[in-house]
């Protein structure tokens, strides 16, 4: 089945994007096509990424108190977050005779604009659009004008990048977490098969990872291959993931109940 692929039983596939997968399965030809097709139909939103850095302000109470936090019903922005409070930033160790300790690390600050915001200005100059990011960040956390913010925080921009795929805003329909198409033994997994999260991605991993193993133990133990699993891959559509805990940038259980807050 596989063996048109290369020397392999079983061939699975983990990401979605039809600029990354085509490239991929269109080597398969026809034994491909199917899947190819299918997967032409996950949909993403898309975001700008802000990085900045702040060479003054730490003892703000602002900059003090920020970890990360999800902006709700704003124009602009859809998260911040102080990357130099990371989990594994705080065990950091500075090297030796240098200056830089956990309590006078700079502030790096990370800004994820809304899905409108990049899709409106995504052709947009860049520097217009590090304005309204920078001066949102201000007059949200920091209560302070674009102005006040560069002449007390003096912010430099790290770097801006556009992400055309942000995250689905379609998964497949069902509970079975991942795409298997077993006329050629090629499975699929991702976030689109199960939630647009993390945790979403991972649990369609183990998805079509058990499915494997269900059907290698199945053909050692009958010495024949299991094949009345058609439907899972041919009768899979393609439905909205939006719902009260999904945002922008994914789905996070803990905003069922901030769904009304700003």
């Amino acid at each position: 089945k596989t063996r048109q692929f290369g020397p392999y039983d079983y061939v699975i596939g983990g990401f979605s994007h039809p600029k990354r997968t085509d490239p991929f399965l269109k080597d398969g030809g026809e034994a491909t096509k199917p899947m190819m097709n299918f997967l032409q139909g996950v949909k993403y939103n898309q975001f700008f990424a802000l990085q900045v850095v702040l060479e003054k302000g730490l003892e703000d109470e602002s900059i003090k108190s920020l970890s990360a936090c999800h902006v709700l019903n704003h124009d602009v922005l859809s998260f911040v977050a102080d990357n130099s409070k990371k989990p594994h930033q705080k065990k950091y160790t500075p090297k030796k005779n240098s200056s830089v300790t956990n309590k006078n690390k700079k502030p790096h600050i990370t800004l994820i604009s809304t899905a409108q915001f990049a899709k409106k200005n995504q052709k947009c100059n860049r520097k217009i659009i590090q304005d309204k990011m920078l001066g949102s960040f201000g007059n949200l956390i920091l209560k302070k004008s674009l102005k006040s913010l560069r002449t007390e925080f003096q912010p430099k921009i790290h770097r801006l990048n556009y992400w055309q795929d942000g995250r689905c805003v379609n998964t497949i329909d069902g509970d079975k977490g991942c795409l298997f198409d077993s006329s050629v033994n090629l499975g699929w997994c991702g976030d689109f098969c199960v939630d647009p999260s993390v945790d979403g991605a991972a649990q369609s991993g183990v998805s079509v990872a058990k499915f494997c193993l269900e059907k290698i133990e199945y053909s050692m133990l009958n010495g024949a291959t299991k094949n009345d699993d058609q439907e899972r891959f041919t009768k899979s559509k393609w439905i909205e993931s939006n719902n009260i805990a999904t945002v922008d940038i994914g789905k996070f259980s803990h905003l069922r109940d901030s769904s009304n807050k700003q």
